[in-house]
């Protein structure tokens, strides 16, 4: 015995096939998203800081305001902590003049150095 078919043998009368949407995501309001030119990667250059995750070459990826917030007990701890935080557009240049002494960045890394030494002693 023959089993009929579900399907209509007339396409004329198919309904048309749909095409797939794509899922859609929610969007943040304008007012919250940061300009491009504002997020960035950086790189910390100075000495490693104790129990802070900070340690030298350690990449930094996203708003500068952002990270100066995550790191917020460190900068106020470490005078000048924060130059030590350079855009990867200008590492090259503040790795050179860390090493080089009588820069400012130089000068910088010693007193933190100095700093975290001191703190370690106590």
């Amino acid at each position: 015995m023959a089993t009929k078919d579900n399907k209509n043998p007339n396409p004329a009368t198919q309904p048309a096939p749909t095409e797939p949407t794509a899922p859609t995501e929610p969007t943040a309001p304008e007012e919250n998203k940061k300009p491009a030119s504002a997020i960035g990667q950086y790189m910390y250059i100075g000495p490693a800081i104790p129990n802070s995750g900070l340690r030298c070459s350690c990449v930094l990826c996203g708003d500068i305001d952002d990270i100066k917030k995550i790191f917020a007990d460190e900068i106020g701890k470490y005078k000048g902590l924060l130059t030590l935080i350079v855009p990867i557009k200008k590492l090259v240049s503040s790795r050179r003049d860390v090493k080089t002494s009588g820069t400012h960045l130089n000068a910088v890394y010693n007193e933190v150095a100095a700093e975290i030494m001191k703190g370690e002693q106590t």
